[in-house]
């Protein structure tokens, strides 16, 4: 088997320490962050200046919609009728995509279930008698 001779890399924490050194930012001194996370301020400050993704400016937007038919639903659509309305506004999507972006908004469906009768109308009726 051959073998490669590319050096082995470590995987890049750069997202998780970037979002981690902005939200701490006003707490610890930046530099000091920089150095602890191994992070370089170059690597930093180009995260901060980068723009979102398509695809997470259409997840934003797709959550805006979920919210909006989850509120005029009162509350009670999981993700598969909240799925299937978007699909007949005409916006294509995964089931599964749109259970993830609910997930992530905390939005969750209601299931009414029927009541559980514990008590039997005739067993009840013999003991009486």
């Amino acid at each position: 088997m051959p073998r490669s001779h590319a050096p082995i890399r470590r995987p890049s924490a750069s997202r998780w320490s970037s979002s981690f050194i902005k939200a701490h930012q006003a707490v610890y001194p930046v530099r000091r962050m920089y150095r602890l996370l191994d992070v370089s301020p170059t690597d930093y400050y180009a995260w901060l200046r980068r723009t979102a993704s398509q695809r997470a400016r259409e997840d934003a937007m797709l959550t805006d919609r979920i919210r909006l038919i989850h509120q005029r639903a009162f509350g009670t659509y999981g993700a598969p009728r909240i799925h299937a309305a978007l699909c007949a506004s005409g916006i294509r999507t995964g089931r599964k995509r749109v259970a993830r972006l609910m997930r992530m908004a905390a939005i969750s469906g209601v299931s009414r279930r029927r009541a559980v009768r514990t008590t039997q109308a005739h067993f009840t009726r013999n003991k009486m008698n």
